[in-house]
C-alpha cells in the first residue's frame, strides 16, 4: 500500500465534523483504526520531541518485569489506615494459630534479609515491626522487639567488616524503623505498652524469661492452647532471645572507639548503643591487658567458647523450628499474587513501603518458604560453630606452639571460608535444581563471612600483644600450607615437581630461614608479609603448571 493511498484512507475514514470550541470527543476508536490503516508493522506514531530517552522509557514500561510493584485494584492500607480502620488486630491474640503464623512468617522475613533482600520489602513489609510499642499482645511485642534489636546490631557487625558483597547483602534501610519502632505512634489511640525499645538487653531478656516461665500458667487467653503450639511458641521466643545474646557477645570483638562509618548507612546515629542503655558499651577484655600474651589468648578463646555456646544453642533451637515449621497459620494467595489478593496473615503487606523502596528496585521479594528458611537457620549455625571451634582449636594450638606458621595456616582457612560459597544458601535460592547451577551464580552466606573476618581482625588488632617465638621453620611447612589451597588431586603432583627442582627447594629453604626471623612483635607486619608470599606462592604455581604441561608434551 502506497503512503497516498494510506493517506486518502485515512482522509476518507476520519470525516470532518463541525464541532464548537473547547468541546471534546473520544477518538480512541478512531485513532486506532487509522493507524491500522496507515502504519506499516514496526511504525511507530510519535510526536516530534519523542527522542532515544522516551523510546527506552517507553520499551521499560511495556516490559511485564516493570510492572512487578503496581499494585493493581486492590486498595493498599498504610499502618495509620490500618490502625485508624481497626483493620491491623492488636490484640491479646486468642489464638496461638495466628499468632504463630505471624512470628513464624518473620522470621521467615528475616532469612530473605541475611540472603540480600532489603529490610523495606522483608521484614519490615510487617506492620508490627513498625508500631510496636502499640502491639497489646504481649508475647508478640517481645518476639518484635527481640528481632528489632537483633537485626539492628547484626547489620551493624556485617557493615563493620565490610566483607559483604552487593549481591550479598542490601545494606541500606530506607527510612524503615531499624533502631526502635518509629515515634509517630507513641501514644497513639492512648495507649503505649511496657516501653520495651527503652529497655536494656538484660531487662528485656529477663522480661522475655518472665513470659516463658509463664506461658502456661495464662494459657487460658487461647481458645486453641494446645501442647505443641505453646511448646512452638516457646521456642520461638526463646530463639530470638538467643539470638540477641549472641549478636552481643559477638559485639565483645569489637572496640567502639575505633569503628567510623558513613552517616547515610546509620541516619545519622554517631555511635552504635547496641546495648539500647544510657551508658556506652565498655570496651571488650582483649583491650585492657595488650601487654599480656597469656591473658589475651585466654580472653579469646572465653569469648570463642561463649559465642559457640549461642549457636549451638541456635542450632537446637533450629531443629526445633524446622520440626514444627506447619503449626502457624500460613500465608494467603496474596503472599505470591500480591495484586490480586491481600497477604492472608494480619499485619503483612507486600507493598507498604513501595514509595520507600527506590525505582531501580523493580522487583517485588516474596518470602521463602517456612520449612525452607528454617533448614537454612539450622545449616548456619552449623556452619558458624565450627568457624568457632575452629577458632578456638588455632589458639589452644598457638598457646601449646607459638610459630608464624599458624597465622599462616589460619589465613588459608580464612581464604577457604569466605569465598566458598554455602550449599544451604544454593537450597534456599535455587531449590529446584540447585546441582546444576553454576558457581559464579551463587551469593555466599553474609553472616559467616563476617564472623570469620571479624574474629581474624580481632587478633591482628591486638598488635604487639601476639608473641611469636619461631623456631627454625622447614620449607615443607610452607609448602603444605600451600596445598592447602589446591584441588587434592595436584597436591602430590606439586610436591614431586618441586622435590625434583633444586632451585624451587632452595627458594622455600631460603624462604622458611628468613620468615623465622621476622620481629615478634610486629604481628600486622607478618599477616602482610603472609599476602606477599600468597603472592609469590602463585606465581610459582603458574610456574608449576607451565612445567608440568611440558614435561607432559615431551612425554
Amino acid at each position: 500500500m502506497t503512503t497516498e493511498s494510506s493517506e486518502q484512507n485515512i482522509t476518507n475514514f476520519i470525516q470532518p465534523v463541525s464541532i464548537p470550541e473547547h468541546m471534546t470527543m473520544d477518538i480512541t476508536n478512531a485513532f486506532f483504526s487509522a493507524c491500522r490503516i496507515g502504519l506499516k508493522p514496526g511504525e511507530l506514531l510519535h510526536t516530534s520531541w519523542f527522542d532515544l530517552k522516551y523510546s527506552m522509557s517507553a520499551i521499560e514500561i511495556m516490559d511485564p518485569k516493570m510492572d512487578a510493584r503496581v499494585q493493581g485494584n486492590r486498595k493498599v492500607l498504610t499502618v495509620c489506615e490500618a490502625l485508624s480502620s481497626e483493620q491491623l488486630p492488636l490484640g491479646p491474640f486468642s489464638s496461638l494459630y495466628e499468632l504463630l503464623g505471624i512470628i513464624d512468617e518473620l522470621l521467615a522475613a528475616c532469612v530473605n534479609w541475611l540472603t540480600g533482600d532489603s529490610l523495606a520489602q522483608s521484614i519490615f513489609i510487617c506492620m508490627y515491626m513498625h508500631c510496636t510499642q502499640l502491639i497489646r499482645d504481649k508475647y508478640l511485642a517481645a518476639f518484635c522487639e527481640l528481632l528489632r534489636r537483633s537485626i539492628y546490631q547484626l547489620r551493624h557487625i556485617i557493615i563493620c567488616a565490610n566483607v559483604f558483597d552487593e549481591e550479598d547483602h542490601y545494606k541500606f534501610t530506607h527510612g524503615m524503623p531499624v533502631h526502635e519502632p518509629s515515634n509517630i505512634f507513641d501514644g497513639y489511640g492512648g495507649f503505649c505498652n511496657d516501653c520495651l525499645h527503652k529497655l536494656s538487653v538484660l531487662e528485656l531478656i529477663a522480661h522475655v524469661n518472665d513470659l516463658n516461665r509463664n506461658l502456661e500458667n495464662e494459657s487460658t487467653m487461647f481458645a486453641d492452647r494446645e501442647e505443641k503450639l505453646l511448646m512452638g511458641l516457646h521456642s520461638r521466643l526463646q530463639f530470638v532471645q538467643v539470638l540477641l545474646l549472641f549478636t552481643n557477645s559477638i559485639f565483645e570483638c569489637i572496640n567502639p572507639t575505633r569503628v567510623y562509618f558513613e552517616q547515610d548507612l546509620f541516619e545519622g546515629y554517631t555511635h552504635a548503643d547496641l546495648d539500647f542503655s544510657e551508658q556506652n558499651p565498655s570496651p571488650p577484655k582483649m583491650y585492657e591487658a595488650k601487654n599480656n600474651t597469656e591473658f589475651l589468648w585466654d580472653s579469646f578463646i572465653d569469648i570463642c567458647r561463649k559465642v559457640s555456646q549461642h549457636l549451638s544453642s541456635l542450632k537446637s533451637l533450629s531443629d526445633t523450628l524446622v520440626e514444627t515449621s506447619n503449626i502457624g497459620k500460613m500465608a494467603g494467595e496474596g503472599k505470591f499474587r500480591p495484586k490480586d489478593a491481600a497477604y492472608g496473615l494480619p499485619g503483612f503487606e507486600v507493598f507498604l513501603n513501595q514509595t520507600n523502596v527506590p525505582t531501580y528496585m523493580p522487583k517485588v521479594v516474596n518470602i521463602h518458604d517456612r520449612h525452607k528458611s528454617f533448614v537454612y537457620f539450622s545449616s548456619l549455625f552449623t556452619r558458624l560453630n565450627h568457624i568457632l571451634c575452629t577458632y578456638e582449636n588455632f589458639a589452644l594450638w598457638n598457646v601449646l606452639h607459638p610459630e608464624p606458621l599458624r597465622l599462616h595456616s589460619l589465613w588459608t582457612f580464612i581464604q577457604k571460608s569466605g569465598q566458598i560459597s554455602c550449599p544451604y544458601v544454593k537450597a534456599l535460592l535455587f531449590p529446584d535444581d540447585s546441582s546444576e547451577v553454576n558457581e559464579p551464580m551463587l551469593t555466599t552466606c553474609v553472616l559467616s563471612k563476617t564472623i570469620i573476618y571479624m574474629f581474624h581482625s580481632t587478633l591482628m588488632g591486638q598488635g604487639d600483644a601476639i608473641e611469636l617465638q619461631p623456631p627454625f621453620l622447614s620449607p615443607v611447612h610452607f609448602l603444605n600450607s600451600w596445598q592447602e589451597l589446591e584441588p587434592t588431586a595436584y597436591r602430590p603432583l606439586i610436591k614431586n615437581i618441586i622435590y625434583n627442582i633444586p632451585e624451587l627447594m632452595s627458594f622455600f629453604t631460603t624462604l622458611s630461614n628468613h620468615f623465622a626471623h621476622v620481629s615478634a612483635h610486629f604481628s600486622l607486619y607478618i599477616f602482610l608479609n603472609l599476602l606477599y608470599i600468597r603472592l609469590i606462592l602463585n606465581l610459582f604455581h603458574l610456574l608449576i603448571i607451565v612445567i608440568f604441561c611440558t614435561c607432559s608434551t615431551r612425554t
